[in-house]
């Protein structure tokens, strides 16, 4: 917040995300990021090629913005933290006044201390009261009648002819029909009438979404 009536500056922290190549490094994304600060009114104060954000490698910068016409004189000053991953870009952002960058700057690297990547994303249907997380690079497809999602994993060749895949299929069914009714004459049957080679290698109890 403002400090007083004559602040100049609201000290602010700023998370962006950007899609980048694959063959995008860290290296790469920083130089290109850097000559591109440099090339307007910005100067470089501070470089640390060693430090982490969210456990990866990252590039840290400290640069001073100032304002043209008016020599020497610090608009504001800025600090830039960023890592690639998975075909991603993470920078955080943090802006203060100058005077005030060393009074805020603990709060500031707090806030970037606490930050996270998780790799993996939510599918959430509030429709039919389900979610579940699946990996970042895996494609989301779902049936235009809504009955199942599709999550896709990539290609590792380009001579990969089958993707491995999770689906999630809903069914609507009568009240009175079990779980072992629906498992043994419902699911099994149902699969061995479209699959002629279909076979059971593993049968095992367990738990879905806290349900037997």
């Amino acid at each position: 917040p403002l400090q007083n009536n004559s602040d100049r500056f609201t000290e602010n922290l700023t998370i962006s995300v950007e899609s980048v190549t694959q063959n995008t490094t860290l290296d790469v994304y920083t130089d290109v990021t850097v000559k591109l600060y440099n090339a307007t009114i910005f100067d470089l104060v501070e470089s640390d090629t060693t430090t982490t954000l969210a456990g990866n490698p990252a590039h840290k910068v400290i640069f001073e913005s100032r304002t043209k016409g008016e020599e020497n004189e610090a608009n504001y000053k800025l600090l830039q933290i960023w890592t690639v991953k998975g075909g991603k870009a993470y920078r955080i952002t943090f802006q203060a006044d100058p005077e005030r960058y060393s009074e805020i700057l603990p709060i500031a690297q707090k806030m970037i201390d606490s930050f996270q990547i998780s790799d993996f994303l939510l599918y959430e249907n509030p429709t039919i009261g389900i979610k579940m997380e699946y990996p970042i690079d895996w494609q989301e497809k779902k049936a235009q009648d809504g009955s199942n999602v599709t999550f896709i994993s990539p290609p590792q060749s380009n001579f990969e002819m089958y993707h491995a895949n999770v689906t999630i299929t809903t069914k609507s069914l009568s009240k009175n029909i079990t779980l072992d009714q629906y498992g043994a004459d419902i699911f099994i049957n149902g699969l061995k009438k479209n699959a002629t080679e279909f076979k059971i290698v593993e049968e095992t109890p367990t738990t879905i979404g806290g349900n037997n």
